[in-house]
């Protein structure tokens, strides 16, 4: 069974607790911003879970996670927001399997959740350039390749959100074009219906009585005796306003 427990104010959570841990502390320590926090914060130093001080904190330690609790890292709200940006589930919750692990905390905000994955792929790809940055300590000559790292990795973020653009724009151009054809269809349909269909060039303006057909113009249905449409005897002949 997980020991996952999350928020129900900010749904942030927190998991590998240990005996003597203060729940309501290190949620505070790792989710300073959660409204309930900051709402017991500005009550008196008795109601603060932590007492007088700022939240202690928590000590670092390795953990290793159970095949349950290693699902339970997608349902994270950091995790979903960095999913729902574009990255692979499973680069996602691989990534941060691994921080977990290795430090015994979760991500604090989305940009710190997008650089553990964007790292973690990067040195599974290169693994030449693995432990340059391991536990938050980056060495000085890993540096110039960490931010060399970051700048690429923004400029294809900002690539692809271009592309996708492009392709939304692509599709939008594409429907537009749809309607305006099925719209030039239907006024042509509609133009053929009011043509007089004897002569196909004059509009239609004699409804034929008693059969009602107004199909065609006034010279075409002057001579008839018999309506083209129906065959029915003219009796008659109405002119209607149209418009």
């Amino acid at each position: 069974m997980s020991d996952f427990v999350q928020c129900f104010h900010c749904g942030g959570g927190l998991l590998g607790w240990r005996e003597g841990d203060n729940p309501a502390a290190d949620h505070a320590h790792y989710y300073p911003w959660c409204p309930f926090i900051r709402t017991v914060w500005n009550r008196s130093a008795e109601a603060r879970p932590w007492g007088d001080n700022l939240p202690p904190t928590p000590v670092i330690r390795p953990i290793q996670l159970s095949s349950q609790e290693e699902d339970l890292l997608l349902a994270h709200p950091l995790a979903k927001r960095v999913v729902e940006m574009g990255l692979m589930a499973s680069s996602v919750k691989a990534a941060l399997k691994d921080k977990v692990e290795r430090t015994g905390r979760f991500c604090l905000e989305v940009t710190e959740a997008l650089e553990v994955v964007f790292d973690y792929d990067e040195n599974r790809r290169s693994p030449s350039t693995s432990g340059l940055q391991r536990d938050g300590v980056v060495p000085m000559e890993a540096a110039p390749v960490l931010e060399a790292r970051l700048v690429s990795d923004t400029t294809q973020t900002a690539a692809g959100s271009q592309d996708a653009r492009v392709e939304e724009l692509k599709a939008r151009k594409q429907r537009l074009q749809k309607e305006v054809m099925d719209l030039q269809r239907r006024l042509e349909e509609e133009r053929r219906r009011l043509v007089c269909r004897i002569c196909k060039m004059n509009r239609v303006e004699v409804v034929l009585q008693p059969c009602s057909h107004l199909h065609f113009c006034a010279s075409c249905a002057r001579p008839l005796d018999r309506c083209r449409t129906c065959n029915a005897a003219v009796r008659g002949t109405l002119r209607p306003i149209i418009g």
